[in-house]
């Protein structure tokens, strides 16, 4: 049975979606990127990694409370109209990287994007947790799993999929895995895509910044920013696990198959590309 006011909400989000896109007048110069990955993949701690290596004050912590000044969100109105503003210090910097979770659309066909990648097993519960933290309406996994619990996403095998089978002008493919169990050799990959020279030490030291414990810990001194997203405006660390292997603890068993099913299929095509 088709559901017309999820269909309806899902157009006029697409039609905002675009004119949103539209307005930043952003990804034609040489220095310009997309960071982009499905919710719940890992954006925001590369966002920190990426903002330590651009960091050029030794004094300046960065978090959730200003990772935003390096590397905006394209979906938050007040950081669009930073990306828009060419007085601002974000359009200051050598290499500016902008934040989406779009999935693959013609916008983005002639521009440069780092696309993360997270085994659908851990992205899954994640955004479980996320979402009906802030729904009206509790959302269960296989909402999740089938794209319905998120007119604005989809599910995420088909937002993984559209940009596998995209053809962006220069798209990296980075797996959230490897990057937490090899973060120098994949940052340094980061690095050389964006054409940002750094030196070993300035890796690490970004690696340090952005430890997952450094994240928490950051995380309880500035403050829960998705409090006022909630349902009940209560604290919700938006830090949760950051778990690296394929976590089918919380997946009901009758939809752990499909679960493993993408997964396979998503790593196997992307085996194929590399």
């Amino acid at each position: 049975m088709i559901d017309y006011k999820f269909q309806l909400k899902k157009l006029r989000y697409k039609r905002r979606r675009n004119e949103e896109l539209a307005s930043l007048n952003f990804g034609s110069e040489e220095n310009q990127f997309f960071l982009i990955a499905y919710p719940k993949s890992g954006n925001t701690w590369v966002r920190v990694l990426l903002a330590n290596l651009l960091n050029t004050n030794p004094e300046l912590e960065i978090a959730f409370h200003n990772v935003g000044d390096f590397i905006p969100d394209s979906h938050n109105p007040d950081q669009r109209k930073y990306i828009i503003n060419k007085d601002s210090g974000f359009s200051a910097l050598p290499v500016q990287v902008v934040k989406s979770h779009d999935s693959f659309k013609g916008y983005f066909k002639d521009k440069k994007v780092i696309y993360l990648l997270r085994n659908g097993s851990n992205v899954i519960p994640s955004f479980f947790h996320y979402i009906n933290a802030r729904a009206k309406q509790p959302v269960t996994f296989e909402d999740i799993l089938n794209g319905k619990a998120s007119h604005s996403f989809g599910s995420w095998y088909t937002h993984v999929f559209s940009w596998l089978k995209s053809k962006p002008e220069s798209l990296l493919f980075i797996q959230y895995e490897k990057l937490r169990e090899q973060p120098q050799e994949e940052l340094r990959r980061i690095s050389e895509f964006l054409q940002l020279p750094v030196d070993q030490q300035r890796i690490e030291e970004a690696i340090r910044r952005s430890d997952f414990k450094e994240m928490k810990r950051l995380e309880e001194k500035y403050g829960y920013f998705n409090d006022n997203r909630t349902a009940e405006g209560k604290k919700t660390p938006f830090v949760r696990k950051g778990t690296l292997n394929r976590d089918d603890s919380e997946i009901p068993s009758q939809l752990l198959a499909k679960v493993r099913e993408q997964e396979d299929s998503v790593l196997k095509e992307l085996k194929k590309q590399s």
